[in-house]
């Protein structure tokens, strides 16, 4: 009994050893809060463009953040309609150019015949009178807008009756033809062309706003 007691009162009285508590290892940021970080210090201003320090560069800055980027475009839309629109209020191609007119006349003529022909007469119909050579595709857009513009006023495509017509009805239905073709065909697809090629070879939003202005150039003012 008495070394029992006399073993318990040596561990009684020997001191802990005390232990050193582990650090606490830091959080790691997550990979969400370290992309976000990098998103911050990113500058929005695109200097490496090749439009840096130009007039075009200087008129489009102002929607270089990235939520104005999408207004920049659709404004860009919006001139080129008010261009081609300005446009069309001027005189067209063979204007009071009788017997044969110009190209005006060739685009109306081929709305004509397309309606009124079945396709097989199509590219053999009066030939030496703006015998129609665009292909199948073109040949159809006119049939479409032909039957529009017949269902308006059929005396705009009575078969070879109409021909020199040039009153302001049918200048008018030209006009708005030419430009819903753009809106419809033409535009979307420029965009669309853009973005791609944009996004293969990694240019800014803002630089490919900068391509979209080709759709202003006057080479590509579609007018009738």
């Amino acid at each position: 009994m008495a070394k029992n007691s006399a073993k318990a009162g040596k561990k009684a009285s020997s001191p802990k050893v005390a232990t050193k508590a582990s650090p606490k290892a830091s959080p790691k940021p997550s990979p969400k809060a370290s992309h976000k970080r990098k998103k911050k210090t990113t500058s929005p201003t695109n200097k490496n463009s090749i439009y840096h320090d130009t007039p075009i560069y200087d008129m489009l800055h102002e929607f270089e953040k990235a939520p104005h980027q999408w207004a920049a475009r659709y404004i860009l839309v919006l001139t080129a309609i008010i261009l081609r629109a300005a446009v069309g209020l001027g005189s067209f191609s063979g204007q009071g150019q009788g017997p044969i007119n110009g190209d005006f006349e060739a685009q109306r003529h081929w709305m004509e015949l397309t309606i009124h022909l079945p396709i097989s007469k199509w590219y053999f119909y009066d030939l030496q009178y703006w015998g129609l050579d665009y292909p199948p595709l073109t040949a159809f857009h006119s049939y479409v807008f032909g039957k529009l513009g017949s269902f308006i006023d059929p005396q705009w495509f009575a078969l070879d009756t109409s021909r020199g017509i040039e009153d302001a009805g049918i200048k008018t239905f030209m006009r708005i033809s030419s430009l819903l073709s753009e809106l419809v065909l033409y535009i979307p697809a420029l965009f669309g062309v853009i973005s791609l090629i944009g996004k293969q070879l990694r240019v800014s939003r803002m630089d490919q706003n900068h391509y979209n202005l080709y759709y202003t150039l006057p080479t590509f003012v579609g007018i009738n």
